[in-house]
């Protein structure tokens, strides 16, 4: 399952939503499916490898439950995984100050190859209010090479929004839309992107701004 190029932290959530509503429905398989796409973005979660693997028990699928035990049982051990996934939690249950903490804590004592770390932790600080401070970690995910590089854009437009920085926000905004993801919420982007033009007394650019806004979602008009 390719989920990276669908990944942002808030839709994490919707994963674990979609397992619990297909175990209501009495649908394992859905579950399954759930949990692996979270596992995708997120293997090194050991409390939803336990998850998978009992409900892979249940459904009969007792190989790959044990390998998904095995997974659980080797994450378990690793005190930076514990941190991470703690973070996680903490990122979802709104308390963004603790996993800052959290992703402060694993990023002492392990690398980020992916970027993916600094990512969350901008997603974290942007949430928190610490608006410059995501910008920075959110750049340096990209300068780590995170896969999904038109979400970071979408982010970082957010982030110099905020700042004031308008040039920016329509520089980084046109490099998100470059990447052709349908994941950012363009609609947004483009609104943004089109008060960022008239502050930069760019009318013309800022009226063809929120026409394309309109052409995403034409709900727009009311």
């Amino acid at each position: 399952l390719d989920t990276a190029a669908t990944y942002t932290p808030d839709n994490l959530a919707l994963y674990l939503l979609d397992a619990d509503l297909s175990l209501l429905q009495q649908n394992p398989e859905g579950a399954i499916e759930a949990y692996q796409r979270y596992l995708a973005v997120l293997p090194e979660d050991s409390a939803a490898w336990t998850l998978l693997a009992e409900i892979q028990e249940a459904a009969g699928k007792t190989e790959d439950a044990a390998e998904s035990r095995k997974r659980a049982e080797e994450l378990s051990g690793s005190a930076e995984n514990a941190v991470l996934s703690q973070a996680r939690n903490d990122y979802l249950s709104g308390n963004f100050e603790a996993a800052i903490a959290g992703y402060d804590q694993y990023l002492e004592t392990m690398e980020d190859a992916g970027g993916t770390v600094h990512f969350l932790r901008g997603a974290a600080k942007m949430q928190y209010g610490l608006t410059a401070e995501a910008v920075e970690d959110l750049n340096e995910a990209l300068t780590l090479g995170y896969a999904d590089t038109a979400v970071v854009y979408e982010y970082l437009s957010s982030c110099y929004f905020i700042l004031g920085e308008y040039s920016k926000v329509l520089e980084v905004s046109e490099k998100s839309i470059a990447t052709g993801s349908t994941t950012p919420a363009y609609d947004t982007m483009y609104q943004r992107m089109g008060v960022s033009a008239m502050a930069l007394e760019k009318f013309a650019d800022a009226a063809s701004y929120f026409e394309s806004s309109l052409e995403v979602n034409d709900t727009l008009l009311g």
